[in-house]
Formats: C-alpha cells, sequence, structure tokens
C-alpha cells in the first residue's frame, strides 16, 4: 500500500514540475525573467555597419590606426604596400582579413575578395576615389568572406561598372552585378558610389546587405539592388534607375527583409520599386516612379508595414498597376503617404490580398492614395485611424489639387495630384469619428459625414473589405479652390496641412515639397538625364534624422515611441531561431522530468512486486 502512495505521489510531483516548466517558458517576462539575446537580435545595425570613422585624413593623407594594406590601381597594373593582396591575370585579389586603402584606376580588371587564408575575420576597403571597369565580369567581386565593410571615403567619387556581355567563367559562376557578394555586405561613408550595371543587375548580394551612408548612384539593366535575404537602409542618399526593379529581396524559399529606417532613396524608372516578402518602412523619403508596383510585399508570409517616413509613389503611364501592394495585410502606423496612379486601366493605389482574407489597417500618419474606382480597396473597419474612400462622379485631370477641410474650415490635409483619377483614399489624424468634412477636388466640392473609423462614399470596384460598413453619398457643393502649393519646378505638390509635408504659415501660404538642390559628390560619371528627371525630389528639410518608433518586421503591434531607431522592437512575429531553441529545450526537458517521475514509480512498483 505504501508503495502505491508513494506512486501517485512521483507521478503528481512529475506532472507538476513539467507544468511549472511550461508555465515558466509562455510567462517568462511577465515573471521578470529576460532572455539574453545577441547583439544582432537586438540592434538593426550593427556598430561595424555604422563605423565609417575607421580611418584619418583624406586624399593622399589617409592613416588607419593599426595599419592597413595600400593598393593603387594603376590603369593596367597595381601597387600594392603591404600584405593580404597581390596582383594577377588583371585583377586584384584580397585574401585575407584587414583593412585595405584602394584608390586609382583599373580599365579592365575586378577587385576580388576571396578569404582563403586562415585569418577569418572581417574586410575592411576603403574606397579612396576609384574608377574599376570590368569588361566580362563584376567591377568588385567578394567571393568569400565572412563580412566585408565598402566605406567610401569622404569627398571622393568612386565609379563602378562592367560590360554588356560577361564570360562564360563568370556566367556558369553565376556572378551577375557590377558589384556582387556571395557573403554579408556593407556599405558606409560619406563619399560618392556610381554603379553602372550594363550586364544584369547593379549591386548583388546573396546573403544581408547593409547600407548606412554615402551617395550612390546605380543605373542598371535589370534590377537596380538584388539581394537574396535582407536589405536595409539608413543614412544614405540613394538614387537608382532600374530597367526591372528597384531594390528586390527575395530567395528560393520566397522569403526575404526589407527594411528602410531613414536616409533617401530616389527610383526615377523601374517596372517594381520596393520588393520583399516583408517590407517594412520606419522612416526617411521615399520617392519611385514605377510601372507596376510601386511596393510589394510578396513571398510566404508577406506584410507590408509603414511607420513613418515621406513616401511617394506615382505611376503615370502603368496599367493594372499597384501603389501600396500585399499578397496580405498592409499596414499603416505613420507616416506621410502619397499614392497615385492613373484613372485610365485598372490601376489600384492600394491593393491587398482581401480574396485570401487580408487587409489594410490604418493607425496612424497621413494618406493619399488616388487612382481608378474599377478595382479599388480601402481600409479594414478594424483600422484605429479615421479614413474615407471617396467614389468620384467624374475623372479627374492629372494635377489636380485636392483639400481636406473640417467644419471650421481648417486643412486637415492637401495636395496636387499627378496623374488622373476618379477614386481617393484619405486618412489623417484629424479625421475624427462624428465629425463633418468637406473635400474639394479641383473646382468641386463633396460633404463627408465621418458616421465611423471607416466611411465610403461613392460606387466603386471593390470597395473596402473588413469594414464595419458604411452610408451615405456625396452632397455636391460647388466652390472654386483657391491657391495651391509649391512644387518642385511647378510640377509637384507637397502635402499641406497638419499632417502633410508642410502646413499653412499666418499668410494662408500653403506648404510644399523644398526644391531640390544638389547632391553631394554630383559628378560627371552621373547620368545627365538624372538631374532633369522630373520626377526626383528632395525630402522636406528637417526630415534627415527624423527618427520612427517601429515595430520591426511583421506583425500588427504598436509603436515604441522612443529614441529607438537603431532598435528592433518586437511585433507579433514568429519565433526566432534562438527563441525556436529555447522552447526546443524545455519542452524536451519538461517531458525528460515527466518521464522520469514515471520510470521511478514504476521502478519501485516493481520492487513491491518482487518482494
Amino acid at each position: 500500500m505504501a508503495a502505491e502512495k508513494k506512486f501517485d505521489i512521483i507521478a503528481i510531483l512529475a506532472v507538476i514540475a513539467a507544468l511549472l516548466l511550461t508555465v515558466l517558458f509562455m510567462n517568462g517576462e511577465a515573471l521578470g525573467m529576460q532572455r539574453v539575446v545577441s547583439e544582432e537580435e537586438v540592434s538593426v545595425f550593427t556598430e561595424d555597419d555604422l563605423d565609417s570613422d575607421w580611418y584619418t585624413g583624406s586624399g593622399a593623407e589617409i592613416t588607419l590606426t593599426g595599419g592597413a594594406t595600400y593598393i593603387t590601381l594603376t590603369g593596367d597594373g597595381a601597387e600594392i604596400n603591404g600584405s593580404g593582396a597581390y596582383f594577377l591575370d588583371g585583377d586584384v585579389i584580397i585574401y585575407a582579413a584587414g583593412s585595405y586603402v584602394l584608390e586609382g584606376t583599373l580599365e579592365d580588371g575586378s577587385v576580388i575578395v576571396n578569404e582563403t587564408s586562415k585569418t577569418k575575420g572581417r574586410v575592411r576597403v576603403l574606397l579612396n576615389g576609384v574608377d574599376i571597369h570590368s569588361e566580362d565580369s563584376a567591377a568588385v567581386d567578394i567571393e568569400e568572406a565572412t563580412h566585408v565593410y565598402l566605406t567610401l571615403a569622404e569627398g571622393t567619387d568612386n565609379v563602378l561598372s562592367d560590360g554588356e556581355t560577361y564570360s562564360d567563367e563568370a556566367v556558369n559562376a553565376n556572378i551577375r552585378g557590377a558589384l556582387f557578394s556571395r557573403d554579408d555586405l556593407t556599405i558606409n561613408g560619406s563619399g560618392s558610389l556610381t554603379i553602372t550595371g550594363s550586364y544584369r543587375h547593379g549591386i548583388v548580394c546573396n546573403d544581408d546587405l547593409r547600407v548606412t551612408g554615402g551617395n550612390i548612384y546605380i543605373t542598371a539593366k535589370e534590377d537596380g539592388i538584388h539581394v537574396n535575404e535582407s536589405a536595409r537602409f539608413t543614412g544614405m542618399e540613394l538614387t537608382i534607375s532600374a530597367g526591372d526593379d528597384g531594390i528586390t529581396v527575395s530567395n528560393d524559399d520566397n522569403e526575404g527583409e526589407l527594411l528602410v529606417e531613414s536616409g533617401t532613396i530616389r527610383i526615377l524608372s523601374c517596372t517594381e520599386g520596393l520588393e520583399s516578402e516583408k517590407v517594412t518602412i520606419n522612416g526617411g523619403s521615399i520617392d519611385v516612379s514605377f510601372t507596376d508596383d510601386g511596393v510589394n510585399a510578396a513571398g510566404t508570409e508577406p506584410l507590408l508595414q509603414i511607420n513613418g517616413g515621406e513616401l511617394r509613389f506615382v505611376s503615370a503611364d502603368g496599367r493594372d498597376v499597384d501603389g501600396l501592394d500585399s499578397n496580405t495585410n498592409i499596414e499603416i502606423n505613420g507616416g506621410t503617404i502619397l499614392v497615385s496612379v492613373s484613372a485610365d486601366g485598372m490601376n489600384n493605389a492600394i491593393d491587398f490580398g482581401s480574396e485570401s482574407g487580408g487587409a489594410c489597417y490604418i493607425n496612424g500618419g497621413t494618406l493619399i492614395a488616388a487612382g481608378s474606382s474599377g478595382m479599388a480597396e480601402g481600409m479594414s473597419g478594424d483600422s484605429a485611424q479615421g479614413n474615407v474612400m471617396y467614389s468620384l462622379d467624374e475623372t479627374m485631370a492629372a494635377g489636380t489639387v485636392i483639400r481636406l477641410t473640417d467644419a471650421s474650415g481648417e486643412t486637415i490635409l492637401q495636395a496636387e495630384i499627378p496623374c488622373s483619377f476618379n477614386e481617393l483614399v484619405l486618412s489623417d489624424p484629424g479625421l475624427e469619428t462624428g465629425g463633418s468634412y468637406t473635400l474639394e477636388a479641383g473646382d468641386q466640392s463633396y460633404a463627408i459625414e465621418m458616421t465611423d473609423t471607416s466611411v465610403k462614399y461613392g460606387s466603386s470596384g471593390m470597395g473596402g473589405f473588413g469594414g464595419r460598413g458604411a452610408m451615405g453619398g456625396p452632397g455636391m457643393m460647388p466652390e472654386q479652390l483657391q491657391g495651391d502649393g509649391t512644387g518642385t519646378d511647378g510640377q509637384r505638390q507637397g502635402f499641406a496641412g497638419r499632417h502633410g509635408f508642410g502646413r499653412p504659415d499666418e499668410t494662408g501660404e500653403q506648404g510644399g515639397f523644398t526644391p531640390p538642390e544638389e547632391m553631394d559628390g554630383q559628378s560627371g560619371s552621373i547620368p545627365p538625364e538624372w538631374a532633369e528627371n522630373e520626377n526626383g525630389f528632395t525630402p522636406p528639410e528637417g526630415s534627415d534624422g527624423q527618427q520612427f518608433g517601429h515595430g520591426g518586421f511583421g506583425g500588427r503591434g504598436g509603436r515604441d515611441m522612443g529614441d529607438a531607431t537603431m532598435d528592433q522592437s518586437g511585433s507579433e512575429t514568429g519565433l526566432s531561431t534562438a527563441e525556436m531553441r529555447t522552447a526546443i529545450q524545455i519542452t524536451g526537458l519538461a517531458a525528460a522530468v515527466l518521464l522520469f517521475g514515471i520510470l521511478a514509480a514504476v521502478c519501485m512498483k516493481n520492487k513491491k512486486n518482487i518482494a
């Protein structure tokens, strides 16, 4: 009898121990437990990514603490002062970790990083005014390295270019960009870098790409930047003209992460502007002229999340195009966003995977999305911020100014719409449930009553999915709109009003985009048509360095509105590799405890039977 009682007690204790371990794992943070994580898990950018001051001096007076190898390119050769590199068959080969200073001209050859020595570590290359052209392969070819850091020396212009046809050896090795890397690559510094990808792409990175500085200009036959794993941007000036995608991140598993933290991205021409499985925009200034999608979240678990920034996506001539596009959800938590696609054809300013249960949520920021009513989609009724979807009874011409005012006549938002339109989706913190508003478009005026968080007026092809419903029709009150904003070359208007790019001053003048200024590092190597392209813009004064809280990749979590630009705070994402490993370990431990208790009880039972 005593043995049977012990059997019961041991079994019960084992079950309790297993349950306690499980509860601790599920509620560890609430109980004050903290998981130790690596720097890579906590920080969006590492110290090395952001460190462009690892050298002193400029020009011929460059010096490095701890020494470096100096490589001077001499047209068809190279002079090397130091160890870790050599010149062979027209190419410079860097074979060891360390620091290198590169300058001069290489007329037809490559700089190849192939870390074959036993000294594994980071490879730092300071581009101190180089012009490298390879007719049949990449100008810079990173074959093997732990991590390569390309730093653009202050005040220098650097040029990388390739030919239209690669050698069989390069093609078989799948080298496909003027700047090509098989491993992690970081570009930083304050100088300029001009890349011409005549064969296929401008920059190709098979692993993780970080761009944290510099003035970078890319012209590419296909993609401007093509990355397999993840691409993160902050603090840079990036201008792209691409025959296909501007920036694309995708691998064989249809996974990838694209993050814009700050800086400026101008994509003057492309098919798709920004494309990845997960696209997260926390800040910066982005201007995209496209013919298919402005930004596209597509892949295994796609999500487009916008938490801040000054964003503009325009397609004047595209057909069946989408401005903001996701195969499932779109989440807007902040930022100032203008989307304009032509009213001709089935052009969607906003397109999400409504057919597969997706939705578009807006919880903050200012949004003006103008396009065609044929397949228009609006915001979810579960959004936290007021929004209106308005199908107009006529098509407005390109250049029409729209303005939304409240009952007191105060401007909530205003913009000149670059393309023709007959559908508008508008949202702003000033749109409050129960309020009355007036929408002016050209010489037309429409009344809006915010009877709910999301309201819809007129009829459109698709309407908003997931909303709580809206009702009513337009009230026609013709009124001539007086005054407009000041845009770049008279072509573009910023959002005026309380939450736009500008705000009315005391004289009633409307704000707009700041006219472009000459870009640092601009030189004759930059295609002249870029300077004349009417789609280029300079972000509003004061927008550089703006700090936005963010929810990180994925999830619908709220934003941390602190000074946390460099921290990747968690949203409702899936478990990381480390968290999954911990979960498996704790689950295994709980199972082992339970099994031990059962075995101990069985052994005691057997002893009793033997006795």
